[in-house]
Formats: structure tokens, C-alpha cells, sequence
């Protein structure tokens, strides 16, 4: 057991560090956020949403490609827009993500 211990820690610092990378590159000049429309999309169907930290943040899942650290992603009919702090794409469907989001945007 201590070998999958393990390689759970390594995979949790080695997307922990593929985050923050992408945090690095999201702050450069270059860089420009994408905007992904979810508007169309049913709560509980094709996405979920979670509050977390005391409703100042959300874990959203979906399914899509390229969403990164820095993008907006809107939401639901009352639009609400949400800035990416973290995502994570799962490995079966490759398009599946979690993302920790900024709920409070301007």
C-alpha cells in the first residue's frame, strides 16, 4: 500500500504544480482569458456546482476543452460569471474538468 500512497501524493503535487504553472502563465502579458458560455448548459445534468469556503468560492464540473487558470466561465440563467483559481481534467472522459472558482467576479 505505501507505493500507491504514494503515487497519489506524487499525482496530487505533480497537478498542484501543473496548476501553478498555469497561474504563472495566466499573469503574463500574453495572456487572454478565455470567456466559456454555460448559459445553455442544465445545473445538475450537464454541470454541477458546489459552493465551498463559505460561498466566496465553487467547485464547478463539466465537460469541455481548454479551460484554464484565469478564465471566466458563466453559469445558469442569472448568468452569473466565475474566474478560475484551479482546474483539474480528469483522464476518462479527457474533457472532464474540476475547477475551484473565484464566485464573487466584477
Amino acid at each position: 500500500m505505501p507505493s500507491i500512497r504514494s503515487s497519489t501524493n506524487h499525482w496530487f503535487s505533480l497537478a498542484s504544480l501543473l496548476s501553478r504553472l498555469t497561474y504563472w502563465r495566466s499573469q503574463s502579458k500574453n495572456f487572454q482569458p478565455k470567456i466559456h458560455d454555460y448559459r445553455n448548459m442544465v445545473a445538475g445534468q450537464d454541470y454541477v456546482f458546489e459552493l465551498a469556503e463559505g460561498g466566496t468560492k465553487a467547485y464547478i464540473t463539466a465537460q469541455g476543452r481548454g479551460i484554464q487558470v484565469g478564465d471566466r466561465i458563466i453559469l445558469g440563467d442569472n448568468a452569473g460569471e466565475y474566474q478560475v483559481e484551479e482546474v483539474d481534467y480528469y483522464a476518462n472522459p479527457s474533457d472532464m474538468w474540476t475547477a475551484l472558482v473565484k464566485v464573487d467576479v466584477p
